[in-house]
C-alpha cells in the first residue's frame, strides 16, 4: 500500500526530486562578434576600459554635470538672468558716452599735433630771421662795403650823425667845440669897448651875452666786438626740415662755423 496522502503508484519506485532553486546554475556567455574582439585588442580601447573599471580612481565622472557650464560654486559661474543686460537705456547711454570720449580724444590729438607742427614752423621762421640779420650785419662789417663807405661819421646829405659809437664820438667833439666857441665869445664881449650899441661889421645889435650850451656827455670807449655766432646753433637752410641741424666748418672764418 501507498503511504497515506500519497496516491498510488501502481508498483513504481518513488524518486525524490530537489526543487529548482537548489539546482546548479550555468554561466551562459553570449559569444562576442569579430568586431568586438578586435576592439578589445586595441590599446586605447583597452586602457579606457581599465580606467572605467578601476576602483578608487582619481578622476570621478559626474554624468549629471554639463561640461559647458561651470558649477554654481565656481568663480566663473553666472546665472541666466545675469548673462543678459536688461537696462537698454543705460546701455545706449554708455555707448553714447564712449563715442563722445573717442571724439574728444581724437580732437585733442589733432590739436596737439597741429600745435607742435606750428610751433616748430615758427621756430624755424624766427631762426631764419635771426640768421639773416646776423648775415647782413657781417656783410656791413666786412671789407665789401668798405669800398663805397664814407670817411666821415655822418650823412653828408642830411647832416645827421651815424647811429654808432663813432658817430656819437664825433657829435661829442663837435659839441665841445661849440661850447668852447660860446665861452670865448662871451669873454670877448666883456672886454670889447665901442661907442655904438651895434656891431659895426654885421650891423646887428650888440648882445651882452651869448648862451652857452650844456656840457655834452662823453660816450666812453668803444665797445668790444663780439662774435654773433658764439652762442647759436649753426645750420644750413636745407637742414631746417630735418630733425637735427647740420654743422659745416668754414675755413675762411677763423675759429668759427657757418652755413
Amino acid at each position: 500500500r501507498a503511504p497515506p496522502g500519497v496516491p498510488g503508484t501502481m508498483g513504481q519506485r518513488l524518486v525524490h526530486v530537489e526543487p529548482p532553486a537548489t539546482r546548479p546554475r550555468f554561466n551562459n556567455v553570449e559569444p562576442r562578434s569579430r568586431e568586438e574582439r578586435l576592439a578589445i585588442r586595441d590599446k586605447d580601447m583597452l586602457e579606457k576600459l581599465r580606467l572605467e573599471h578601476r576602483l578608487k580612481s582619481n578622476a570621478k565622472e559626474d554624468l549629471n554635470s554639463n561640461l559647458l557650464e561651470p558649477p554654481p560654486n565656481s568663480a566663473g559661474f553666472i546665472s541666466e538672468a545675469d548673462r543678459f543686460c536688461t537696462d537698454a537705456a543705460g546701455e545706449e547711454f554708455a555707448d553714447r558716452q564712449r563715442r563722445k570720449l573717442e571724439r574728444e580724444e581724437l580732437v585733442e590729438r589733432k590739436r596737439v599735433i597741429n600745435y607742435e607742427r606750428e610751433a616748430k614752423r615758427w621756430d624755424r621762421v624766427r631762426m631764419e630771421e635771426k640768421f639773416e640779420d646776423i648775415k647782413l650785419q657781417e656783410l656791413k662789417e666786412s671789407q665789401i662795403p668798405e669800398l663805397n663807405k664814407s670817411s666821415v661819421k655822418y650823412n653828408m646829405i642830411t647832416l645827421q650823425y651815424e647811429d654808432s659809437h663813432d658817430g656819437q664820438s664825433l657829435k661829442y667833439r663837435d659839441d665841445l667845440v661849440k661850447r668852447h666857441m660860446a665861452v670865448q665869445a662871451n669873454k670877448g664881449l666883456r672886454h670889447m669897448k665901442s661907442s655904438v650899441n651895434y656891431d659895426m661889421i654885421t650891423g646887428e645889435p650888440v648882445r651882452s651875452k651869448i648862451p652857452v650850451p650844456a656840457m655834452p656827455t662823453d660816450p666812453g670807449p668803444a665797445p668790444e666786438k663780439t662774435d654773433p655766432w658764439a652762442n647759436m646753433t649753426h645750420f644750413r637752410v636745407d637742414s631746417l626740415y630735418d630733425n637735427e641741424p647740420e654743422r659745416h666748418e668754414v675755413s675762411s672764418r677763423a675759429g668759427g662755423t657757418g652755413y
